[in-house]
């Protein structure tokens, strides 16, 4: 049997799997695996306060593994995604997969990955999203060089050159610490979002971006929720919606420093943003697990044809931060962010 993602999310998930809560939500996981080959990392969602026992997937394509050469199921996607609505969001970035994998792509050399976002929502079914991860380098930093990069992406997901104009002005608005590190675009109805990510050095950087453009949200209760995580964390990344209005919703991501980690931990319990019980799942994440491949894809190579072996292979697990979701009129909620990989990652 040829290995699928879905058999590396069973054994990633085990612990998770002796608990009831997490059944059908696991159930849809491991439907959303079947559609990909193994790859060689990924990311799981984790919402810290919920009876429901949500874990959202997001999948990693990265040419540099032999991801380039994969093919996503299209029948099973439409299965598992039947809105019509939604799967005009998807269907553009499956198109721009098609031609990030190609090496005589343009803007091949300026993008490290594509993540396939699948939020799992009890009441709505399968919600579909991604990013486009660019490149981190001298080159990319120039404020009028990243525009033009993200111009051009953005106008090969369909975007027209007009509908970018009005987004100008914010990215100009942004603190010169800060780095626009992934994008996103959706369409619902006859509304667009260009979903941000961006990533900053100090988290003063994060309150500027609000508070230049206006944001409609409570500034001053978001920075004292925040305020006892951001002084144990060294990086940290705002998630936004723009119409290029900045959304009312925010995402304020923070890694905590090696030596603060257990203290983090322990303060989103005592904060009440998990159980006792969450906060064990969490810490058992990092470490290694051993994965056999059937007949599967060793997807490790940079060469041209995927390796394939039979050898059990070691895949790390570790969790670098957190996120902190503030949504007007609504209590601050949080989710950890369970990453896994074939090569160790240092944190």
């Amino acid at each position: 049997m040829e290995s699928r993602l879905d058999t590396l999310y069973e054994t990633l998930l085990e612990p998770f799997k002796l608990k009831e809560k997490y059944n059908e939500n696991l159930n849809t996981i491991f439907q959303i695996g079947k559609q990909f080959p193994i790859l060689s990392s990924g990311c799981l969602e984790y919402y810290l306060k919920n009876e429901e026992g949500r874990i959202d997937v997001n999948v990693q394509l990265c040419y540099e593994q032999n991801e380039n050469l994969l093919n996503i199921d299209h029948r099973l996607n439409k299965q598992l995604i039947p809105s019509k609505e939604l799967q005009i969001n998807i269907q553009p970035i499956l198109n721009f997969w098609d031609q990030w994998r190609q090496k005589s792509f343009k803007l091949h050399p300026f993008i490290d990955y594509i993540w396939l976002v699948y939020d799992i929502d009890s009441k709505n079914g399968i919600l579909p999203w991604y990013y486009i991860m660019i490149t981190v380098d001298s080159l990319s930093k120039d404020i009028e060089i990243r525009n033009e990069l993200i111009k051009q992406i953005l106008i090969q997901l369909g975007v027209k050159v007009a509908d970018f104009k009005k987004f100008s002005d914010l990215f100009s608005s942004f603190p010169k610490d800060t780095i626009i590190r992934s994008i996103g675009y959706k369409t619902i109805g006859n509304s667009s979002n260009l979903r941000l990510y961006i990533v900053a050095k100090t988290i003063e950087n994060i309150y500027e971006i609000l508070k230049a453009n206006k944001w409609q949200g409570d500034l001053t209760q978001l920075i004292e929720e925040i305020k006892p995580f951001s002084s144990l964390s060294y990086k940290f990344a705002l998630s936004i919606d723009s119409t290029p209005e900045l959304g009312k919703r925010v995402g304020i991501e923070l890694w905590p420093q090696t030596e603060s980690f257990d203290q983090m931990m322990q303060l989103l319990v005592e904060k009440n943003y998990c159980t006792s019980e969450t906060l064990s799942d969490l810490m058992n994440w990092n470490g290694r697990v051993s994965y056999n491949y059937p007949n599967g894809i060793l997807l490790n190579s940079k060469s041209d044809e995927p390796e394939k072996g039979s050898d059990p292979k070691n895949y790390y697990r570790y969790l670098p931060y957190i996120k902190f979701i503030y949504s007007e009129g609504q209590t601050m909620a949080a989710k950890a962010y369970l990453y896994f990989s074939s090569q160790e990652i240092s944190i």
